[in-house]
């Protein structure tokens, strides 16, 4: 991939790009990094270890998320359902309308 923005006086510079497909063979996510700018290997990392654990656990991880730190319950997931697959409890973020908006948990 050729970035077209990119010319530093000797031509065409490539893009690099990276992606991350999934057991069922379909791209899960992808990084393009132009030219001018370096790859962050430990984003690259985190992402992957973001959508291991979305695929084995059903969670979903917040932005910057760190090892320890507690994982998003998705909203297709019952709470019937979250009380059997996170016995260790959950809590909730309600809205000013008391309606359920995050239900975060800890995952090992």
């Amino acid at each position: 991939m050729i970035d077209a923005d990119e010319d530093s006086g000797g031509g065409e510079l490539p893009n690099r790009a990276l992606h991350i497909v999934g057991l069922d063979k379909n791209v899960k996510l992808s990084f393009l990094f132009p030219a001018c700018t370096g790859r962050n290997m430990a984003e690259v990392l985190r992402a992957m270890d973001a959508l291991l654990t979305a695929a084995r656990r059903r969670v979903a991880r917040p932005a910057n998320w760190r090892p320890g730190e507690r994982v998003v319950i998705p909203p297709a997931v019952s709470d019937e359902d979250a009380k059997k697959r996170f016995p260790q409890g959950f809590e909730t973020a309600e809205l000013a309308s008391n309606k359920c908006y995050f239900r975060f948990t800890k995952v090992n």
